[in-house]
C-alpha cells in the first residue's frame, strides 16, 4: 500500500511541476506578446516628438496626438479609413464565422478513423504556413522601407517588427500542439 501511495504522490508532484513549468512558459509568452502593444499605447500618448527617445516611459502625456488623428484630415483621413476597415472587418468576420461554424459542426458530428490525426495535421500545417510566411512578409516590408528610405519609413518598419515578434512563437506553439499527438 505504501508503494502505491508514494507512486501516486510522486505522480502528483510531477504533474504539479509540469503545470508550474507550463504556466511559467505561458506567462513569458504573454509578456512577450503584451510588451509591444504596451509600448505602442505608451508611445501614442507621448508628448515628445518621435517614437525614438531616450526613455521607455513618456516624460509627459498628452491626448493631442489622438485629437490630431481624428480632426486633421489633410495628412491622413483617418475617420474614413477607419470606417472602411470596420466595414471590411465586420463582413470578413461574418463570412468566416459562417464557414468555420459549418466546418466545425461537420467535424464534430462526423466520426471517422483519421479524425484526430486530421485535426493535428491541420494544426501543424497552419503553424508551418505562419512560420514560413513570416520571413517573406518581413522581407517585403524591409524592401519597401529601402525604397522609401525615409526616417518615417524606418520608424514604421521598427514598429512593424516589434509587433510581429510573437508570430513565430505562435507558429511554433501550434506546430508543437499538433505534433504532441504523434509523440
Amino acid at each position: 500500500m505504501s508503494k502505491q501511495k508514494t507512486a501516486t504522490s510522486g505522480a502528483k508532484v510531477r504533474k504539479t511541476l509540469v503545470n508550474v513549468l507550463i504556466h511559467i512558459f505561458l506567462a513569458i509568452l504573454a509578456f512577450i506578446w503584451v510588451l509591444p502593444v504596451f509600448w505602442v499605447v505608451l508611445t501614442s500618448f507621448r508628448a515628445e516628438k518621435g517614437s525614438y527617445v531616450e526613455t521607455f516611459f513618456p516624460k509627459t502625456y498628452t491626448l493631442n496626438n489622438y485629437v490630431k488623428l481624428f480632426t486633421d484630415t489633410s495628412i491622413l483621413n483617418f475617420p474614413k479609413m477607419f470606417m472602411n476597415t470596420l466595414i471590411i472587418a465586420i463582413f470578413t468576420c461574418i463570412i468566416s464565422t459562417i464557414f468555420v461554424l459549418s466546418v466545425s459542426y461537420c467535424m464534430s458530428r462526423m466520426r471517422f478513423k483519421m479524425r484526430k490525426p486530421f485535426m493535428n495535421i491541420a494544426m501543424i500545417l497552419i503553424g508551418v504556413l505562419i512560420f514560413l510566411s513570416f520571413p517573406f512578409i518581413v522581407l517585403q516590408k524591409i524592401k519597401k522601407t529601402k525604397q522609401e528610405d525615409t526616417y518615417e519609413a524606418k520608424k514604421k518598419l521598427n514598429l512593424f517588427l516589434i509587433c510581429m515578434m510573437p508570430v513565430p512563437v505562435i507558429a511554433i506553439v501550434l506546430i508543437l500542439l499538433g505534433l504532441k499527438a504523434f509523440i
